[in-house]
């Protein structure tokens, strides 16, 4: 990288004759020139520096993204505004850190005019800080930098998203590049071309430059619902490039992104004047971290403290260890052991074998537990105090389920039309626990059951789609007796029936 030399003037200086790559990043004229040069140079050297004591990974040559870890560089820069600044301004500082990036694993390369975007790399980063709730994320924080955490409901086809293309001016023929900034059709108004002045242009099609788009939606946590009542906060998240087909739905993910805004009637074209004030918040996503495992064994979604993991320590040094987790689990239901236990042991589960062996069959780990008792017996409020005691619990009631809430659904998207998975409770509760209320009043539910409970998956086949989903849950059902109420003189009939026959054996 040629250093800048202070006696030149700013008019005289050229990005490019400095920076190489500098129209990949930066397809305008910055507002501080001096600035943006200030803060590449910085961001070059704590990169270069990073990279030869090994805080910071390097660049294979054919990448196309760069996974840059948040406190690695936040340490190597000494500048203290940098956290606040990447986060109120960070397209601009990701471009930087892009441009920086490129000087230090690209040195030699020259990017063509017009090919620039073949040669970009994309800066992802990762392990940002501090996550932030689906409830915060409102009007003030539009065009910042986020990190959220959420469980995937539904997931879109890929389509082509435009980023760039060619237009010829129907007057004097001369070409004109226009960038269309995340994905809006931005044709050029006038001609620059002196003495032209046209309005009128025809676009090149063929040199359209286009990237990968997906379009998801997060769902937070249940550990985010705080207050009773309220729905579930949810928001739209754009993803591009190598982040496409990166997560199924039911997976959990932290994505790290931008908040933008858009207007709620532009993907339909029926903008009208009454629509036009309302717009809806979505998430340009840079990067996602799956904490799905691709090893068996469960995902680890609890994070302890170190008082916590001394309790945990004190606790496995117990005698009946077994006997104080089963009277833990809800307390305010008396007695009971022996159901108690028995959604201990859902809650554990066991051990899943022969899980990626083709030539085994699998056996699944999850045992399933129905517990049948009167009314008011507090089967509910052990259903729901189990929900809440594991990692990914769905809690549900089966009088008002459908086959599509509990397995997954088909959608049709509004805008495009297409067609998008939106996954449902045993989906949601995927290397967790479902809990079915009422099990006894669904009418024609049972059967979708039957696949998720042996296979733990779901398959669909509709409207020329056919995929299968993860569904590896215990399924605890809580059920009434046949009539609602036990029949204690059929029981009796039938002890003394076998009674009388074991009489009779002897």
């Amino acid at each position: 990288m040629a250093r800048r030399n202070s006696n030149m003037n700013e008019d005289q200086i050229h990005p490019c004759s400095i920076f190489r790559g500098w129209n990949i990043y930066f397809n305008y004229q910055t507002e501080d020139f001096q600035r943006t040069l200030s803060i590449i140079e910085v961001l070059y050297d704590a990169i270069l520096k990073g990279t030869k004591d090994g805080s910071l990974t390097t660049l294979e040559e054919t990448a196309i993204s760069y996974y840059i870890d948040f406190n690695a560089l936040k340490q190597l820069i000494t500048e203290s505004q940098f956290s606040k600044a990447l986060e109120e301004r960070p397209e601009y500082i990701i471009s930087c850190i892009g441009v920086a990036i490129f000087q230090v694993f690209r040195p030699g390369l020259q990017p063509q005019p017009g090919l620039e975007h073949l040669n970009k790399i994309n800066i992802r980063l990762k392990n940002y800080e501090p996550i932030t709730h689906l409830k915060e994320i409102k009007s003030n924080r539009i065009s910042q930098l986020v990190c959220v955490r959420g469980t995937v409901i539904r997931v879109a086809n890929v389509r082509q998203l435009v980023t760039q293309m060619f237009f010829t001016c129907n007057k004097c023929g001369s070409p004109m590049l226009s960038y269309f900034e995340d994905g809006r059709y931005n044709p050029p108004t006038t001609c620059k071309t002196p003495q032209c002045k046209s309005r009128s242009f025809q676009p090149e099609r063929n040199s359209a430059a286009s990237v990968d788009w997906q379009k998801i939606k997060l769902q937070e946590l249940d550990d985010d619902q705080r207050g009773s009542g309220r729905m579930p906060r949810t928001i739209e998240v754009d993803l591009t490039e190598d982040l496409v087909d990166s997560c199924v739905p039911g997976d959990i993910i932290t994505v790290c992104g931008i908040v933008k805004a858009i207007n709620s009637e532009e993907d339909r074209g029926r903008i009208t004047d009454k629509t036009k004030g309302y717009h809806v918040l979505y998430i340009q996503a840079n990067s996602i971290e799956n904490n799905k495992q691709l090893e068996a064994g469960k995902v680890d979604l609890m994070q302890f403290t170190i008082r916590e993991m001394y309790f945990i320590q004190h606790l496995a040094s117990q005698k009946e260890i077994f006997k104080i987790i089963v009277n833990s689990i809800c307390p305010s239901i008396y007695g009971n052991e022996v159901v108690k236990a028995g959604l201990t042991l859902a809650l554990f589960g066991g051990s899943q074998k022969y899980a990626y062996e083709t030539s085994k069959i699998a056996i699944r780990g999850d045992p399933h537990v129905l517990v049948v008792g009167d009314p008011g017996m507090g089967k509910s409020q052990m259903l729901q105090a189990v929900s809440k005691l594991a990692p990914r619990g769905v809690f549900v009631c089966g009088s008002y389920s459908s086959t599509s809430g509990l397995t997954v659904t088909l959608l049709k998207e509004k805008g495009s039309g297409d067609f998008a998975l939106e996954a449902g409770a045993l989906v949601l509760a995927d290397q967790g626990v479902c809990c079915i209320d009422e099990f006894d009043k669904m009418s024609k539910e049972h059967a979708a059951l039957l696949e998720s409970m042996e296979q733990q998956s779901v398959s669909i086949a509709k409207a020329g789609i056919c995929c299968t989903l993860p569904a590896r849950a215990s399924v605890i059902a809580a059920a009434n007796p046949v009539g609602g109420h036990y029949k204690f003189k059929l029981l009796f009939s039938i002890l003394f029936f076998y009674i009388y026959l074991y009489l009779i054996i002897l």
